[in-house]
């Protein structure tokens, strides 16, 4: 069973036998686990997908994990942005007798994708992709620090040395 690999798509590492002491993202010296679950969907056959899930696998500072809490609530805000923000229009529209013009809720739905697009994009941009969890105990990681992903293959490459 490979500990680590690595392609141009991100690195696969077992988390148990990996134990890093730097911050995936920033690469601050760190020991402390992120308490946040991650959870991949997976093909599991002819139009079907399963959802695998871990917990504590994520060394993660605690700027970081703030960070990337904060953006996962931007991503979702970003996304329900384009609906609410024209609704919310229409309210006051109706709620407080306001002079809203039809083409002032279509320049606010328009604002609204456009800002929507760059909120999802900031909170891609800031979050670490999971691309795969393994039955063996392998994470696929993408985003992370360049320092931190060389070190996960050095240190898959040691293993493999010393256990050969």
């Amino acid at each position: 069973m490979p500990m680590t690999y690595e392609t141009d798509r991100g690195v696969w590492f077992n988390p148990s036998e990996i134990r890093l002491a730097k911050c995936l993202k920033c690469a601050t010296p760190t020991n402390r686990l992120s308490p946040r679950e991650i959870t991949v969907a997976e093909r599991a056959g002819y139009g079907q997908i399963r959802l695998v899930k871990t917990r504590n696998v994520l060394t993660l500072c605690e700027k970081c994990d703030a960070r990337w809490e904060l953006a996962m609530g931007i991503g979702i805000a970003g996304i329900a942005l384009p609906i609410t923000l024209p609704m919310g229009l229409l309210w006051l529209d109706v709620k407080f007798n306001l002079d809203v013009s039809g083409s002032l809720i279509g320049f606010s739905f328009l604002a609204a994708f456009v800002l929507g697009i760059v909120m999802y994009i900031y909170a891609l941009r800031v979050s670490i992709r999971v691309r795969s969890i393994d039955d063996d105990g392998l994470v696929g990681l993408d985003k992370i620090h360049t320092d931190v992903r060389r070190e996960i293959v050095e240190m898959g490459d040691a293993y493999k040395a010393d256990h050969a």
